[in-house]
Parts: C-alpha cells; structure tokens; sequence
C-alpha cells in the first residue's frame, strides 16, 4: 500500500481537490497502463499492537473521508461547496494496473489522507518545554497584523487561569478568521466556542521567569502543554511521517490580495512543512529517541506542491502561479539549509496548478485570451479577471496596489455533467498526481 496525505493551507480547497481527485480515479480512464481503480472495501485500520504505540497514550483520530456526502453537496440543486474539515480522514482505492514487463495485471492500494495543514504548526512543540514554547508563539504572534498577545495578559494577569485561556482563544480565532495559517494550539482551528473544548484541555502561552516558573498556573499549563503533545501532536506527527508521497496545496491567488504579514506567515508555515520532511534538521532528539526502538519513518518520495484555483485566471498565467510558488518553497529550503549542516533531500519536489473543480471557460476574443462563465445557458465573458504579477510584492504598499487591481471571483460550483456518469471538469487534475507516484507502476 501507498499512503499520500494531501495537506491544504488555509483556503487551498483541500476537499474539494479531494473529492474531485477520487472522482477522477474512480470514473476516468486515466492512461493505458491503469486498468482499473475502485474503493477498497476492506479495513485499514492498524491493530495498535506495536511497541511504537506505548509511546503514546493515543493514536492519531482518524476518520473516513466522507467521498458521497460532498458529492453529493456538488451534484445537488444548489451546488453547494463542502464545508471546511479540521479532522484527519482517509479513503483507500485499489488499483489494477499492468507493468510494463509482465504481461498479468498487479494490485496496488493507494491510500489518501486529508491532512489539515494547521496541524503542521503543532509539530515544533514536540521539542520544546512549555517556556520555549511560549517564548516562540509569542514572538511569531507579534509578526501578525494588530497583534501582541503578550501586552494583553499583561493588561489582564490579574484574571484566573480559565478568564485568560478565553482571551487567548478570541485572539487565535481573530487571527484565523483574518486568514493566518501558523497558529497554536490547532486545536482551536475551525471551533466557534471556547466551549467546545473541555477546562483541562485549554493551555496559552505565558511570559515564563525564574521569578515565575512554579507558579501553580505556570505548573498547571505545563501539565496542559506536554498532555496535548503526548495525546494529540505525537500521534499527528507519526502518521504523517508514515505518507511517502505528500501533495501540498497552496492558494496563490487569496495570499496575493492579503498583505506581507500573511505572506511572511504562509512563508514561515511552508518552511515548518519542510522541516517535517528533514530527518537530521527537524525534531532530531524526538526522531533519535523512537529509531532506537521503532523503525516509523518511511522515506518520503516526493513532493508534490500545487497552487489551486488555476480557473480564476486567463491560460498565461497559470504559469506565473507556479513560479511564485516555487520562489516560496525554494526560499523555504534555503533557509533549512542555513539552519543545519546536513538536509536530507533525498525526495524530490515538484511545483504545478490544478483547478479541481473548474468554474470557468478559456475562451478567445479579437485574438485575445479571456475567461467565460455559464450564465443561464450562455458564456458569458468575466470582466477584469485576476492578473498574476511576475513577482511577489516586496512590501506592504505593493501589496495595496495589487488588492486594488484585482479582486478575487466569488463563483458556486458549475457542474455540467450528467448525473450518473459525470467526470468533474478541472484543469490538470490528473496529470501531476500520476507523475508523483509513477514509480510505483513501474
């Protein structure tokens, strides 16, 4: 079995990439070599009976990954887009396909998992005592818009341990909904309430002193922190370790009309991405501490990065979504090199753009590219479409300038496919994903 976790940033449409994807594998012939693909009936679930599983007091939460509900959310009268997810899900396909030199037909089961790319944030703690980590947030809260968690407890450290968790949840909320990517705890990603979480489970930074340190709300955050690293971030951190193949989505378009603070953060978080993919750069005494008694750590192959929403722009720039986002993971690996003397590169990693669910048409006027969409039967013709720049902007000024040129397309699924034989339309959605795991046909 192959294990690929598809992981989206914030806004990428990770779901839909997802459900378009298995739609794809499941109805398209895809080339001649993959003769069939369908959905593996059978459990995946690992038995737990491993030593690698005392480490932990739990294992990672995983669910399935609903394919019929949100097509059925596509498919529906409304066409409606599915709501965000903040669980890790999985479905698993089979596929029948023929190798070149054999002339029988092989089995092969391909297993995806929808990955939440906030949970990426958490994996840093793994090495970090509640102080460094607190001394950490606190520093990368202050390069966010409006923003000092640590002059806010200030202002309040006469309030109790469960007042200040309240203010901390209502700045991370803040912070999300502005769409930030690195935040921590992820926990608190995708939540609507404070109460949603449970009193024991609700841990914040804190300024940490001698002066301070066996403070009993100092002790008890402590106790807080390294719980929700053993219960939730090892196991996370385990079963990501566990994909050979990782496909990571990215919303050129939407960080473009933000400001350099969300660049810098999406910068920072594709940074953290990496290093999780670096085994002599990231979480050395971690991963020293499991290899002497567990061999987790499955090679990771390749890397696929996508920039998504390839249908909110005219053809030609397409090619531009790429190149930003290559210039962001190739300063990403620029600066792990700096950070270790030794990066593990054996994977590879590839940059490319995908619509997974494509809501406009390419069309030519008077010679010129331009994009169309359906409106009651006819095409109709998309007035100043997004143009992508040569270039990220170099501060906040170009990025005004570039939020006053272009505005993001607010479009509903367009479907034209008939109900029971329906391919999604898309925009090289098939492509990439085989190249990323063509060796494994070979």
């Amino acid at each position: 079995m192959i294990e690929i976790a598809v992981i989206g940033l914030s806004e990428s449409g990770k779901t839909v990439y997802l459900t378009s994807l298995i739609n794809h594998l499941l109805r398209k012939d895809l080339n001649g070599v993959i003769r069939n693909i369908s959905l593996d009936s059978e459990p995946s679930t690992k038995d737990g009976s491993g030593l690698f599983d005392t480490f932990f007091s739990d294992k990672a939460s995983v669910i399935s990954f609903p394919y019929d509900e949100y097509l059925e959310r596509f498919l529906g009268s409304d066409s409606l887009w599915p709501k965000r997810t903040k669980d890790v899900s999985e479905y698993v396909l089979k596929v029948v396909y023929k190798k070149d030199d054999s002339s029988g037909l092989r089995e092969l089961k391909v297993k995806l998992f929808d990955y939440p790319g906030e949970l990426f944030a958490d994996f840093p703690m793994l090495e970090q005592s509640y102080a460094e980590w607190s001394n950490t947030i606190m520093r990368v809260l202050r390069g966010k818009q409006n923003t000092d968690w640590e002059s806010i407890y200030m202002k309040n450290s006469d309030k109790n341990i469960s007042e200040l968790g309240r203010l901390y949840f209502n700045e991370v909320h803040r912070l999300e909904k502005s769409g930030y990517n690195y935040l921590q705890p992820s926990k608190y990603f995708g939540l609507n309430s404070i109460e949603e979480i449970k009193e024991d489970e609700l841990f914040f930074p804190l300024p940490v002193t001698s002066d301070n340190k066996h403070d009993e709300m100092i002790r008890e955050l402590e106790r807080r922190f390294d719980r929700y690293k053993l219960n939730t971030v090892s196991p996370n951190y385990e079963l990501l370790r566990g994909c050979s193949y990782q496909i990571i989505l990215f919303d050129v378009l939407t960080t473009l009309t933000t400001s350099i603070s969300h660049y810098n953060d999406v910068s920072y978080t594709i940074e953290k991405i990496l290093e999780q993919f670096d085994y002599t750069a990231g979480y050395g005494i971690f991963n020293a501490l499991l290899s002497m008694f567990y061999d987790y750590q499955k090679p990771i192959k390749k890397i696929l990065f996508l920039a998504t929403k390839a249908d909110m722009v005219k053809k030609n720039d397409r090619g531009k979504m790429v190149v930003l986002l290559k210039k962001l993971v190739e300063t990403a690996l620029k600066k792990l090199k700096l950070k270790a003397s030794s990066v593990n590169r054996s994977f590879s990693a590839e940059v490319d753009y995908v619509s997974a669910m494509r809501c406009t048409k390419d069309i030519e006027t008077g010679g010129d590219e331009e994009l169309a969409i359906m409106v009651n039967g006819k095409l109709e013709k998309i007035k100043n479409s997004f143009c992508v720049p040569d270039d990220w902007p170099a501060n906040e000024k170009e990025f005004e300038e570039l939020k006053s040129k272009n505005k993001m397309l607010s479009l509903s699924p367009n479907i034209e496919v008939r109900r029971h034989d329906y391919v999604f339309p898309d925009i090289n959605l098939d492509k990439p994903f085989l190249k990323l795991i063509e060796e494994e046909f070979k």
